[in-house]
């Protein structure tokens, strides 16, 4: 569950930015968030940087 999480994560990043450069809207019809465009690319670099470790500490019981 927490590699799909991982992965679900990842993939809110490019489908954001996609959403961004397309001008597309958001479920209310409005222009997409700068913020969530923000807060989706956090996430990405916080897996980039910690993804490994936190699956390896994972898998030997840590939390």
């Amino acid at each position: 569950m927490t590699v799909a999480g991982m992965g679900d994560a990842l993939a809110t990043y490019f489908e954001a930015r996609s959403c961004a450069a397309a001008h597309g809207t958001n479920e209310h019809g409005g222009a997409p968030g700068h913020l969530a465009l923000v807060a989706a690319r956090a996430c990405y670099d916080t897996l980039m940087e910690c993804g490994v470790a936190a699956k390896r500490d994972l898998k030997k019981g840590r939390t």
